[in-house]
């Protein structure tokens, strides 16, 4: 009686369950034993199913993260060129008044929420600065950085909600994962008892090949 790896992805399992539930059927012996291990494989598939559901949106929404990251920095890197060329090409006193030290990288070099909190200090000290050698950058690069900033932050929102909705089935159905090989174990036991010496049926019940090959999918990040 061979059974899958420990470590086995869902469909692995679901169609182990599946084969075995019919296996168990063919014997008047096993046909109790089949809704056991029937009930806790349809369950482990609609929970596989419910979240592939979510994999759409889990990683598109890592798509529109990284736009908004893009078009963030795109204008964070004008805002910082202008006020260069405002400072007569260099980094003078009006840059040093909007970016710390006058350097752009602290603000552009991070990547996702941590990006977030860099744009809006910036922003932040756009708008309240009340040096009028900044009005038309202000007039300008306000608008630009607020529009860049909320998108971020709803793309980061998103990002994160679709992360944690996909770990979320993700756990709940690695429970299953576990409660379906419980299952099998313990059917194992039932039938030996139930053909003690008696390998030939026993082989007939369970399934002869199970895809041990097929890797486990890594928990989502968010």
């Amino acid at each position: 009686m061979r059974k899958y790896r420990a470590n086995a992805a869902s469909p692995t399992r679901v169609d182990y369950g599946w084969e075995l539930s019919e296996g168990l059927l063919g014997f008047d012996e096993t046909t109790a034993m089949s809704p056991l291990i029937l009930t806790v494989t349809d369950d482990l598939f609609a929970s596989f199913l419910a979240r592939l559901g979510k994999r759409k949106d889990q990683v598109t929404t890592r798509a529109k993260l990284r736009v908004a990251e893009y078009y963030a920095e795109l204008d964070v890197r004008g805002l910082h060129a202008a006020l260069k060329k405002a400072d007569g090409m260099r980094v003078g006193p009006l840059t040093e008044s909007i970016f710390e030290k006058g350097l752009l990288e602290p603000v552009v070099a991070p990547s996702g929420a941590r990006q977030l909190k860099p744009l809006q200090d910036i922003l932040g000290k756009l708008k309240e600065s009340k040096n009028a050698a900044l009005a038309d950058i202000k007039k300008e690069y306000v608008p630009k950085l607020e529009a860049v900033a909320d998108k971020l932050a709803a793309a980061i929102v998103g990002r994160d909600g679709a992360a944690n909705g996909y770990a979320d089935l993700f756990r709940k159905e690695r429970a299953l994962r576990d409660e379906h090989l419980i299952t099998v174990d313990k059917i194992i036991g039932l039938v030996r008892a139930a053909f003690p010496n008696d390998r030939a049926r026993q082989d007939a019940v369970f399934p002869e090949f199970v895809d041990e090959d097929e890797p486990e999918e890594p928990e989502p990040k968010s």
